[in-house]
């Protein structure tokens, strides 16, 4: 070493710094936003039909629920017979009209990732009634063993 405080040694070269973006994805909750989204646009496609109820509405609702939508109903609860009765169609209204409401409350909080388990698709513990926990299985996304698009 000389006496002018420098050394006689080649500085290094900077080392390359090997950096790859990767984008780092939640893949239960991706799936779980697509179903949200897909069940609320299903939703209010049966609210918009139940309330235009024109002849193809009605045939179509006929088709899915085996009833035409303007019989009386006894409108049951819990199992039970109430002792009331309403028209198919604003029974159905009302039902849709509840859905919408559970669906806007539920968080992602809301679902429980059980996807490691292969023995169902979802469910909600029979004795809960409030708050909704759904817990999802392996079996959310398939149907016929493919893969839900």
């Amino acid at each position: 070493m000389d006496d002018n405080n420098q050394t006689s040694g080649q500085p290094k070269p900077e080392p390359e710094e090997c950096v790859k973006e990767q984008k780092i994805t939640d893949h239960f909750k991706i799936m779980i936003d697509k179903a949200r989204k897909a069940q609320k646009l299903v939703l209010i496609k049966r609210a918009d039909d139940l309330l235009r109820w024109g002849a193809q509405e009605e045939y179509y609702f006929s088709k899915i629920f085996g009833v035409k939508g303007n019989k009386e109903v006894n409108i049951r609860k819990y199992g039970y017979n109430t002792g009331r009765r309403m028209n198919a169609r604003f029974l159905m209204m009302d039902g849709v009209r509840r859905l919408m409401i559970i669906a806007n409350d539920l968080t992602m909080s809301s679902f429980i990732n059980y996807t490691g388990c292969n023995e169902f698709a979802a469910f909600v513990s029979p004795s809960k009634d409030m708050s909704y926990i759904i817990n999802i299985g392996a079996k959310f996304e398939y149907r016929d063993g493919k893969k839900i698009q």
